[in-house]
């Protein structure tokens, strides 16, 4: 940059041939007077930098680079360090030499499995979907997959989160990123990432803690990376063309570490390294009993264990090309599980598997099906399963009761009136199909509240199934003590209910402040000890006592940053009691002044709201005098005049809550009239209220019972539940009656797919498909004459059942007799058994390919016609048919002579030839003999075809030959 300075400027530059797929980064290198180089710019993308050396030497640098498509750029004829790229295709390239061989895994054992989540896993159920559902299709009961964590950085070839590590805070770290080396921060639920924590500058492939509290990572093919546990930058580097796997050993106090030679083992009190096994891997794992457990590649499909001389033993061998595994953790649910993921092969359409392992028979079961290629695995300590899953994480977890994990008002607050509603936010996806289900959270029903022991009305129930949140909203509270009670009867979308009811309450208060003075005196700043006071005193306005406790509620500006001195805090706001005793505050009698003290450490403007907050005296709700008329006809007046009492006042008021149509309530003479008409129900049901001038009410609920009136239509024939396997018919006839003879219409509610319902005939029918299975719950048959309806809820449990291959069929076809025809026939089974194509008739010379499905044949030219060809494919259980229409179209094929070729005679000899031309249509013809006298064989076969004729014969001087026959 400068003669003589220490600063060069070096400047590179990259390009990718046309239609290439780009240049991802750079690597630039450095050495000094010819020694050995060394890595300056690590995978950049910048184009320039400045170097500072040493004045009089004599530097090289060499620029290497990388496509999008992993393709590196060679050195020219010279070794150089790797920068830690590696070909980016989710986990370990399928290429390179193969693994040491190892011994075949023992049997599994007949015993009983010992973990209960593995046992009812053997029932093949599947659970249903969550709202936020994983990227598996189906996993089995009682286990449940949704979504954790999104948001990750997708990496250049569309793979998003890669490593996976929890924190002692209860936080999870994920890699992932363009270059994976962004790590991602989720808390214990999760959730959708904005932007990483950090990004480094090499790719995490692995995270794991070692026992001091230390953090490592794997790069995937460069150094085994020492982190900051708290700011998780890179504090050291070790080693050098170690892969992706890491795992402690905390009873050695070593790392093991997978690398291009096998597994090394690096000990963390010399910091060196030294080899343990030449079995290659894909990642390491310590089992529950201190051993090292892998899974193997390149030759993928085995789950290794190694002894302490790094002698490898295969435990499983499964058909698949499996991936990462994890042990569950001791203490927790998955305690004696192993979980083994695995990858799509390359270039395959097939779908992967999450697998369960019960340690104690080694059993395996399919846990989850239909994922992407799933990376790293990671057992928590709460006893969930993280799944590094393609573009999330998704988490594994057994099916557990739900918990109420929150309520507002919060348990013991001090809430001020109006509260227009209470939320409840659970911690599973709530089951929320009907309001009238029993088990629903949008059920009133299953909700209690009180308030100082008296029932209140919970009128609806909205559920926002994105936060779980139910809320409750109901009549106006009063003043005092309000209790809530969710019911256990309430259920999750996996079908489990609250271990038990949950109760929280509160204190509901009245905002007196319109009815009450308020003085402020003596306002006062102390700037030594950094706090200001004034003096508050309450006089009562209004004409009811006020009963302790009474509180001065303020409500401080957000930006405030002082406290209140000696009050208490509820919601946000400061309380002090005005010390107010027992006999409360009458009318036009006032407080002794009380002062309040706030600190002020930062010397703002204070800018306070102040408000009364108390409990009014018990206010006597009205009483009901009036007893309700409970009959009425089809078109003649009714009349109720109301009556109730109020024992501590007067100006009662009456309010028609709710009533059939037409009714009125007269404000100023409190009758209650009605003229039922013909559509009336026959029975109708009313709620009255009588307040007084202080709010309180009474209710007054009751029906009336209309002769001539509608009544309600009865479905009949239906039971609570059926129980089919998939691919069995479910045929349900339902009936229904009309106590009046109105006529009525059938309909249905919450149809599984595929199922039809005949309103005419009365008839539901549905054959579930072989991906149905499961628990189909609150499916609803409606009746209705018009103008009242009747429902009834039925429970469908589809059993999982083997599902018939599936064969496509093929279209009919044409062939002339002597083409061939070759058509390939596509089956696939839904179980992913192996299938066998046969066919009980095949024509003759025709064959199928058992495996393939290949069907051959060139037809015959006696075989023209039309063919119905049964063609079958087997999963050795069940076979599926398709018919295979063939029409051969006949061709005259030219008759075929005997082959002469190599005849030869001498003069004066006899030639004598018997010829026979076959007819291809005529196979059945069968040659006659002449005998001796000229006579000819009495003819066995068809009649012939062939028409024989000579050209070209010898000179007239030559012996006649005889004709052909």
């Amino acid at each position: 940059m400068q003669a003589g300075s220490r600063d060069w400027l070096v400047q590179w530059e990259a390009g990718d041939e046309p239609g290439g797929s780009g240049v991802r980064h750079t690597t630039v290198y450095v050495r000094a007077e010819g020694g050995n180089w060394s890595i300056w710019q690590r995978q950049t993308q910048e184009t320039q930098a400045v170097y500072e050396g040493e004045p009089g030497t004599r530097y090289e640098f060499l620029a290497l680079s990388v496509d999008l498509a992993g393709n590196r750029e060679l050195p020219p004829g010279s070794d150089v360090p790797s920068d830690g790229t590696v070909v980016d295709v989710g986990g370990t390239p399928e290429v390179g030499r193969t693994s040491q061989d190892v011994a075949a895994p023992p049997p599994a054992s007949n015993t009983a499995p010992t973990n209960e989540l593995f046992v009812q896993a053997q029932a093949n159920l599947p659970a249903l979907q969550p709202l936020r559902p994983s990227l598996f299709t189906t996993v089995i009961a009682p286990f449940g997959g949704e979504a954790f964590g999104t948001g990750v950085g997708q990496s250049f070839s569309g793979i998003g989160p890669l490593a996976l590590l929890d924190r002692p805070d209860g936080s999870y770290v994920v890699s992932g990123g363009g270059n994976r080396g962004a790590l991602y921060v989720f808390d214990q639920d999760g959730g959708h990432a904005l932007a990483p924590a950090v990004q480094l500058d090499s790719p995490v492939f692995d995270l794991a803690w070692d026992g001091h509290g230390g953090l490592w990572a794997t790069s995937g093919g460069g150094q085994l990376l020492e982190l900051d546990p708290t700011s998780l930058a890179i504090i050291n580097r070790y080693g050098d063309s170690l892969t992706q796997a890491l795992a402690f050993d905390a009873a050695n106090n070593v790392i093991f570490v997978s690398s291009g030679d096998g597994i090394e083992r690096f000990d963390l009190a010399t910091r060196r390294f030294s080899h343990f096994s030449n079995s290659r891997v894909d990642d390491l794992a310590i089992a529950p009993d201190g051993s090292l457990w892998a899974t193997a590649w390149p030759r993928r499909g085995d789950v290794l264990s190694f002894d302490h001389r790094g002698r490898a033993q295969v435990q499983l061998r499964m058909d698949a090309a499996l991936d990462s595994l994890a042990f569950g953790r001791a203490g927790t649910a998955l305690e004696g599980l192993l979980f083994v993921s695995a990858r799509i092969p390359s270039g395959s359409s097939d779908a992967a598997n999450l697998y369960m392992v019960d340690l104690a028979t080694m059993r395996v079961l399919e846990v989850a099906r239909g994922g992407p290629s799933a990376e790293q695995l990671l057992a928590t300590g709460d006893g969930r399963l993280l799944i590094a899953n393609g573009a999330q994480v998704d988490v594994l977890a057994p099916m557990v009761a739900p918990l109420v994990v929150s309520v507002g008002p919060p348990d013991g607050a001090l809430v001020p009136l109006p509260l227009p509603e209470i939320s409840v936010v659970f911690d599973h996806d709530m089951l929320a199909d009907s309001d009238t289900l029993a088990a629903s959270v949008t059920n009133p029903a299953n909700y209690r509240l009180t308030s100082d022991g008296t029932p209140l009305l919970v009128r609806s129930v909205f559920y926002d199934a994105v936060t779980r949140t139910a809320t409750l909203r109901f009549d106006e509270l009063q003043p005092g003590n309000i209790e809530l009670t969710v019911s256990a009867l309430v259920r999750s979308r996996q079908g489990l209910a609250l271990a038990e009811d949950f109760v929280s309450g509160f204190t509901a208060v009245s905002d007196f402040s319109a009815l009450v003075r308020l003085d402020f005196e003596a306002t006062r700043s102390d700037r030594l000890s950094g706090t200001f006071s004034y003096d508050v005193r309450v006089t009562n306005t209004s004409p009811y006592d006020l009963r302790a406790p009474l509180m001065l509620v303020i409500d401080p500006a957000r930006y405030f940053e002082g406290a209140l001195v000696g009050g208490l805090s509820s919601n946000g706001l400061w309380l002090i009691d005005l010390g107010v005793d027992g006999s409360g505050l009458a009318p036009g009698e006032s407080t002794v002044v009380q002062t309040v003290m706030l600190t002020n450490p930062l010397g703002q403007r204070a800018n306070l709201g102040n408000s009364i907050y108390a409990l009014p005296y018990p206010n006597v709700a009205p009483l009901w005098l009036s007893t309700p008329v409970g009959t009425a006809t089809v078109g003649q007046s009714y009349a109720y005049p109301l009556q109730a009492l109020d024992p501590d006042g007067v100006g009662l008021r009456y309010l028609l809550v709710s009533g059939p149509d037409g009714m009125e309530l007269d404000a100023d003479t409190g009758v209650l009239r009605w003229i039922p008409d013909a559509g009336t129900p026959a029975r109708a049901n009313v709620a009255l209220r009588a307040y007084d001038a202080r709010g309180a009410f009474a209710q007054q609920n009751f029906s009336i019972d209309v002769a001539q009136g509608n009544r309600a239509p009865v479905l009949l024939g239906l039971k609570p539940e059926y129980t089919l396997l998939e691919g069995q018919l479910l045929h349900i006839a339902v009936d229904a009656v009309d106590p009046d003879g109105d006529t009525l219409s059938l309909s249905m509610d919450k149809l599984p797919a595929g199922a039809v319902f005949d309103p005419i005939g009365r008839v539901f029918e549905w054959v579930p498909r072989f991906d149905q299975a499961g628990i189909y719950s609150d499916v609803r048959f409606v009746a209705s004459d018009g103008s009242l309806m009747s429902e009834a809820a039925i429970r469908i449990t589809v059993l999982q059942a083997n599902a018939p291959p599936m064969l496509d069929a093929v279209a009919p076809r044409t062939v002339r007799e002597g083409d061939p025809i070759r058509i390939a026939f596509n089956a696939i089974d839904l179980d992913g058994d192996a299938l066998v194509f046969t066919s009980p008739n095949l024509p003759s010379g025709a064959a199928i390919n058992p495996n393939t499905g290949v069907f051959e044949w060139t037809p015959s030219f006696n075989q023209a016609g039309s063919y119905t060809i049964a063609i079958w494919v087997g999963d050795n259980r069940v076979n599926s048919e398709v018919e295979l229409q063939l029409e051969v179209l006949n061709v005259n094929a030219a008759p075929e002579f005997d082959s002469f070729t190599g005849l030869t005679v001498a003069e004066g000899q006899l030639l004598s030839l018997r010829t026979f031309a076959l007819d291809p249509d005529n196979v059945g013809f069968v040659l006659p003999d002449r005998l001796s006298t000229g006579a000819v064989t009495p003819l066995l076969g068809t009649q012939p075809t062939v028409v024989y004729s000579v050209s070209g014969l010898p000179p007239a001087r030559s012996s006649t030959p005889r004709r052909p026959c």
